[in-house]
C-alpha cells in the first residue's frame, strides 16, 4: 500500500482563502456542496467575509459580506478562477470564503455574478398591537424546520400572528420584493396573517407555502413529526393563542436551509448565521421605530460547532460582538439610550464523543484517529498548535499511519498557508492545510486542519478510505509548544438526511467513559492519564464573553427525586479549565432531560396540536432564554456547586421552566 504526502498544486487548486472543509468538499465531490433542486445549471455560490471588518469597533456599514456565483468546468476552477477575478475588483484585506449550498429556486435573481449586500430595508407590515402595552422584549431565533404558521405563535386576538418577521433562507426567492433578503423569501406579519386567512385550518395547504414540495429532492424539516426550530421557538416563545401576553412577545424567526443542518461541521454555518443575527437585529429596528420605542431584544441559536478558532475568536462570535454594539450605537443615536441584546447558545453536546485530545506536556501529540466503516461522510480534524507570542516560526512533522499498515506518510510545515494532499495508490484520500490563527494575549496560535475521505464513498465511484485506527502524530520542532489540542469535527449527519454520516473518534487505551458500577464518568480524573478529554467540548462558538451559554441537566435526580442539587448530563460539554487565553464557562443550566428514564424535553411537534420530546443542549438554552422574558430571572436561579462540576454553572428546576411555559 503506498500512502504519501504531496504538495498540492497551487495553480489549479482551491483558492487560498477557501474554507479549508469547504475547500475539501468541493473538491472531493461531497453533496452537501452540489446546489440542489433540479436545475443542473445553477451555478455554486459562495460567501466571502472580509475578516478585518469583524473587530471590536462598530463600523457604519457592518461586516463586509458578499455572496457570489461562481461557474467551472470542475471542482478546483470553481473555487480558483472564477473566485480569484471577483476578489480582485472587491479590495478585501483578509478574505475568506465559505461555499454556501443554496437550491436555484432560492436565487433566481442573484445570479448574474455580481457581488450583494446581505439584507436589505423591509417590507412594511401590519403595526404592531398597542393595546397590550409595549412589547417585553423581542424574541429572535435562528434555527431549521421553523413552521411559522403553528398555533403556539398565534394569536386569537390583536392579530392573526405573533411573527413580525420570519426569513425562509432556504424557500422560493420573492421577485416581489428583491432587495429585502439575498435569498430565499421574507414573511412579514401582514404575509403570515394574509395566509392564515387564506387557508384557514388547512395546515397542509400552510406547509406547502413554507415549501414543502416533495417534487423537489432533498430533504423538508416541516414534513417530519419533529421540527427542532419548532420545538425550539416553542420553549423560547410559544404561548396560547388566547393569552393577551402574547402581544407583548413578537417574534422574528430564521429558518436556516436544511443543506446548512446537513453539513455537521459548521463550515457552511457561520455566513448564514451571521446573515440571520444581522437581519434580526435589522428587524427588531424596524419594530422599534414602529413604536417608537427601544426594546430589549433575546436571541436564541441552538446550533453547537465542535472544530473552528476558540477563546472568542470564531467569527461567528466576533459578528455578535459587532452586531451587538453596532445596535446599540442605533439606540443611543435615535433614542438616546439602549436597552440589552441577549443571545442565548447551548454548550453543545460532544462531552462524550471521545473528540478532544489535548498534549499539556512535550512538544509532540500522539494517537490513534479511528475511521468507522461505512461512513458517506468525510472526515475532519483541527489541530490547535500554542506557542509563545515572541517564539520563532517552528518546524511541524505530521505523520499518519494507515490501519493494518507498515507504511507511514510523513510531510513537514514550516510556515502558514501551506497545503498537502494525501494519496494512497495514487487516489487521492487527505488533504492538511496550515493557517495562522494569530495572537490571543500572550500566546500566538497555528491551526492544522486535516481532511480524510469517506470510507464508502457510495455511488460517486471514488476509492474509499481503509477504515479502522489511523496512527497519527504531530512533533513540534524549533520552539516548545505551550499545549497541543486536537478536535474532531461532528460528521454523523442528522437524522432524517439519506448521506448519513458516521462519527470518528479517538482512542486511547487509557481513557475509561463508565465508573465500575457503569455510571458515565462526565468529568476528567484529577489524576489524568488518558490524552481524550472531556474538558474542551464545549460549543466553539459560545467561548467568548457575549453569549449566556447553558448547559443540559437532568429535570429529576436518577433517583427520581425532584432536583435541589441538579445532576449535569454526561453529554453536555464541558469548558477548557480556566486560563487567560481561553475564557471558557457555563453561564447556567436547565432541563435537558426529564429524567434519567424520560427522554428529552415536551415542547410543540411540526403541526399545531401536536407535542413531543427533543433532547440535548439545544432544548436548554431557549428555556433560560424564557426564563430571561419574566424580568427577575435572578431570583429563580440557584447556585448548585459549580465548584464541584464546571458543567453546571447555576441551574434552574425543571418546574420553574414548565411554569413558564405552560
Amino acid at each position: 500500500m503506498a500512502v504519501a504526502w504531496e504538495d498540492e498544486d497551487r495553480t489549479n487548486g482551491p483558492h487560498e482563502g477557501l474554507d479549508p472543509v469547504s475547500a475539501w468538499l468541493l473538491r472531493h465531490g461531497a453533496r452537501v456542496a452540489e446546489p440542489g433542486g433540479s436545475d443542473p445549471d445553477a451555478p455554486r455560490h459562495v460567501g466571502i467575509i472580509d475578516f478585518k471588518s469583524l473587530g471590536n469597533g462598530v463600523e457604519e456599514s457592518g461586516a463586509r459580506i458578499v455572496i457570489l456565483p461562481v461557474d467551472g468546468a470542475d471542482d478546483a476552477s470553481v473555487s480558483r478562477e472564477a473566485v480569484e477575478s471577483a476578489l480582485a475588483d472587491l479590495n478585501m484585506e483578509d478574505p475568506r470564503l465559505f461555499i454556501l449550498p443554496l437550491n436555484w429556486y432560492s436565487l433566481k435573481l442573484k445570479s448574474e455574478g455580481k457581488a450583494e449586500r446581505l439584507v436589505g430595508a423591509p417590507k412594511l407590515t401590519r403595526p404592531w398591537p398597542s393595546g397590550g402595552g409595549p412589547p417585553k422584549a423581542i424574541v429572535g431565533v435562528i434555527d431549521h424546520g421553523i413552521n411559522i404558521f403553528h398555533d403556539r405563535f398565534r394569536r386569537t386576538g390583536g392579530g392573526a400572528t405573533r411573527v413580525a418577521y420570519a426569513w425562509m433562507q432556504g424557500g422560493d426567492f420573492e421577485e416581489t420584493n428583491p432587495d429585502a433578503v439575498p435569498f430565499g423569501r421574507e414573511w412579514t406579519r401582514t404575509d403570515i396573517a394574509d395566509a392564515l386567512e387564506g387557508a384557514g385550518r388547512d395546515e397542509d395547504a400552510l406547509l406547502r407555502l413554507l415549501d414543502v414540495d416533495f417534487e423537489r429532492p432533498g430533504l423538508h424539516p416541516l414534513a417530519l413529526r419533529a421540527a427542532h426550530g419548532t420545538h425550539v421557538l416553542d420553549l423560547a416563545a410559544g404561548m396560547d393563542p388566547a393569552d393577551p401576553e402574547g402581544d407583548r412577545l413578537p417574534i422574528i424567526a430564521v429558518n436556516l436551509p436544511p443543506e446548512v443542518a446537513r453539513e455537521t461541521t459548521g463550515s457552511v454555518l457561520g455566513l448564514f448565521f451571521l446573515q440571520a443575527f444581522d437581519y434580526i437585529l435589522s428587524r427588531a429596528r424596524a419594530i422599534m421605530g414602529q413604536i417608537a420605542q427601544p426594546i430589549p431584544v433575546v436571541i436564541n441559536f441552538s446550533f453547537g460547532l465542535s472544530g473552528g478558532m476558540r477563546g472568542g475568536r470564531h467569527f461567528v462570535e466576533r459578528a455578535v460582538r459587532r452586531g451587538i454594539e453596532q445596535h446599540r450605537a442605533w439606540l443611543q443615536e435615535h433614542f438616546g439610550q439602549t436597552r440589552p441584546v441577549e443571545v442565548f447558545i447551548p454548550a453543545g453536546n460532544r462531552n462524550m464523543a471521545r473528540g478532544h485530545y489535548a498534549s499539556t506536556e512535550g512538544p509532540a501529540l500522539e494517537t490513534s484517529w479511528q475511521i468507522q466503516p461505512g461512513d458517506l461522510s468525510s472526515n475532519h480534524m483541527d489541530i490547535r498548535i500554542e506557542i509563545a507570542a515572541d517564539a520563532p516560526e517552528p518546524d511541524l512533522v505530521l505523520t499518519l499511519t494507515p490501519p493494518g499498515s507498515g507504511e507511514v506518510a510523513t510531510t513537514t510545515f514550516s510556515s502558514a498557508r501551506q497545503f498537502r494532499l494525501l494519496r494512497m495508490n495514487g487516489a487521492e484520500l487527505g488533504r492538511a492545510v496550515l493557517r495562522s490563527d494569530g495572537v490571543l494575549r500572550t500566546a500566538r496560535l497555528l491551526n492544522l486542519s486535516i481532511a480524510l475521505a469517506p470510507s464508502d464513498p457510495g455511488p460517486s465511484g471514488r476509492p474509499p478510505l481503509p477504515p479502522g485506527p489511523w496512527g497519527l502524530r504531530l512533533e513540534v520542532f524549533g520552539t516548545e509548544p505551550v499545549r497541543l489540542d486536537a478536535w474532531i469535527l461532528r460528521d454523523d449527519t442528522p437524522p432524517g438526511f439519506a448521506d448519513a454520516g458516521r462519527q470518528s473518534y479517538f482512542i486511547d487505551p487509557a481513557y475509561r467513559d463508565r465508573d465500575a458500577t457503569g455510571r458515565w464518568i462526565k468529568t476528567d480524573p484529577d489524576a489524568g492519564g488518558s490524552g481524550i478529554h472531556r474538558a474542551g467540548t464545549l460549543n466553539a462558538i459560545a467561548t467568548a464573553s457575549v453569549p449566556n451559554v447553558v448547559g443540559g441537566v437532568y429535570g429529576r435526580t436518577p433517583h427520581g427525586l425532584a432536583t435541589e442539587a441538579p445532576h449535569a448530563v454526561p453529554y453536555s460539554g464541558t469548558p477548557m479549565p480556566h486560563r487567560r487565553a481561553t475564557p471558557e464557562r457555563i453561564d447556567v443550566s436547565a432541563p435537558s432531560e426529564r429524567s434519567l428514564m424520560r427522554t428529552g424535553v415536551l415542547a410543540a411537534g411540526t403541526r399545531s396540536g401536536t407535542r413531543l420530546a427533543l433532547n440535548g443542549t439545544s432544548v436548554a438554552a431557549p428555556q433560560m432564554l424564557r426564563l430571561s422574558l419574566d424580568g427577575d430571572a435572578a431570583g429563580d436561579v440557584e447556585p448548585s456547586g459549580a465548584s464541584e462540576s464546571p458543567q453546571l454553572g447555576k441551574s434552574i428546576s425543571l418546574g420553574t421552566v414548565r411554569d413558564q411555559i405552560e
